[in-house]
């Protein structure tokens, strides 16, 4: 299965200078990609692309998660207000029938 990637972030790099921009423009790019595929976990193997995607991964599965718990706890929330409002309604229609029978056995 080819793996579909996000772009997260974009920068945008020119010089005054066209020509010499356009020299080193694959310097840096090179710079970058040696940086990023240096090996920052020995133990692993892994790389700091590696550890950046992952890094990137987690964060964007917690920010998720966190967004979906005020939704789970708002539902809790709002389980428990319909439980106290029936529990009142029950109250009221027992207060109700203790009131007919009361006046049924004065009258």
């Amino acid at each position: 299965m080819e793996e579909q990637s996000k772009n997260i972030c974009e920068i945008k790099l020119h010089g005054d200078d066209e020509l010499l921009w356009e020299k080193l423009r694959q310097k840096l790019i090179s710079v970058i990609n040696t940086f990023l595929d240096n090996t920052i976990d020995f133990d692993k193997g892994t790389s700091v692309r590696d550890e950046v995607k992952k890094l990137a991964s987690l964060t964007l599965n917690f920010a998720e998660e966190k967004l979906k718990k005020p939704g789970i706890e708002n539902q809790k929330l709002l389980a428990e207000v319909d439980e106290i409002y029936s529990k009142i309604e029950k109250n009221k229609a027992e207060a109700n029938k203790i009131n007919v029978e009361a006046k049924k056995t004065t009258c």
